[in-house]
């Protein structure tokens, strides 16, 4: 199970309450924070590991294994997928 980090995070957020956040949300600084070098190659890595994840859960949803597989399990990878796909637009939108 994974550690939970030492801030709360909410365990789910609804849509209406994301856009709220954005339209009371300061603009971001005009010039960006100075980089890492070793968090943009732990971020690189995690997008690839992350579009290979989305490529098998796809494979796994479409494929043989779905019919081997009871519906909580292919609703759970579908969930899964979602989070992972949230993340790599999370982390394309930081990068732009």
């Amino acid at each position: 199970m994974a550690e939970r980090p030492g801030f709360d995070v909410p365990d789910a957020i609804s849509y209406q309450r994301l856009r709220r956040h954005l339209a009371h949300a300061s603009p971001d600084p005009t010039p960006p924070p100075a980089t890492d070098p070793a968090l943009d190659e732990v971020l690189r890595r995690y997008a690839e590991v992350s579009k290979e994840l989305l490529q098998q859960l796809q494979a796994v949803q479409q494929g043989a294994d779905a019919g081997r597989r009871g519906d909580r399990q292919l609703m759970a990878l579908g969930a899964l997928g979602a989070h992972v796909q949230m993340g790599l637009m999370a982390l394309r939108a930081c990068q732009s």
